[in-house]
């Protein structure tokens, strides 16, 4: 699944990151609340978590052109206000959920949860590509019907690649998009990963996950 945190504040968008990764979603960032807006739009997310102010647009005003155009993405306020006006300007233009700083890993991961079980009713997306599919409510994956045990970032790793059948994914942005913005892009992390990812699904010459020289991977179609 995948969420999109609008935050200004770096500290505050990585607890929300790291809540989120660490319940397999993967995340983008935006502290702008103009580009935020064009984000949300134009990418198919899961979930969005905006705080209230915000260069450019209001997280209010982000969730406000949304609605208007009926975008029924579930949308969690996450901000410092606790004003009971503000609560209710916010559910009136349609949000989900009204989070008030500060507040546990926890308590994020379960009105997440929450937010998404009333929206959707954990209905399963399953994603396919050839013989490989990903049960994505369940965090499971399956080669000709038969699970395969993936480690999470394994998981997520797949997930990715399957999200982007095709495309070449260049290591830093596999780094980004499945472990951090701030990761070291010198590190092996992904070529390691991606070895043993290949093994599991029993990809050894790197038919399916194919090696793009010079520029990263690609999930073969």
């Amino acid at each position: 699944m995948k969420a999109l945190v609008i935050e200004d504040q770096k500290d505050c968008a990585s607890f929300l990151i790291k809540g989120l990764a660490s319940s397999g979603f993967i995340v983008d960032w935006e502290t702008n609340g103009e580009r935020a807006l064009w984000k949300a739009r134009s990418t198919q997310y899961d979930i969005l978590l905006s705080d209230l102010h915000l260069p450019e647009q209001s997280g209010l005003e982000i969730l406000t052109k949304l609605r208007q155009n009926k975008n029924p993405v579930p949308f969690i306020m996450v901000t410092v206000e606790k004003e009971l006006d503000s609560k209710l300007q916010a559910f009136k233009q349609g949000v989900d959920d009204y989070i008030v700083k500060p507040f546990s890993l926890s308590e994020l991961v379960a009105r997440v949860r929450a937010v998404l079980k009333r929206n959707f009713n954990l209905k399963s997306e399953i994603i396919k590509s050839g013989d490989l599919s990903l049960d994505t409510s369940n965090f499971r994956a399956y080669k000709k019907g038969k699970e395969i045990e993936l480690r999470r970032k394994e998981y997520d790793l797949l997930c990715f690649f399957m999200r982007n059948p095709g495309r070449t994914l260049s290591r830093l942005l596999i780094l980004e998009k499945v472990w951090d913005m701030n990761a070291d892009p010198f590190t092996n992390t992904v070529d390691v990963h991606i070895k043993n990812l290949r093994k599991k699904i029993q990809d050894p010459k790197g038919r399916v996950i194919k090696t793009i020289y010079g520029r990263g991977y690609e999930l073969n179609q």
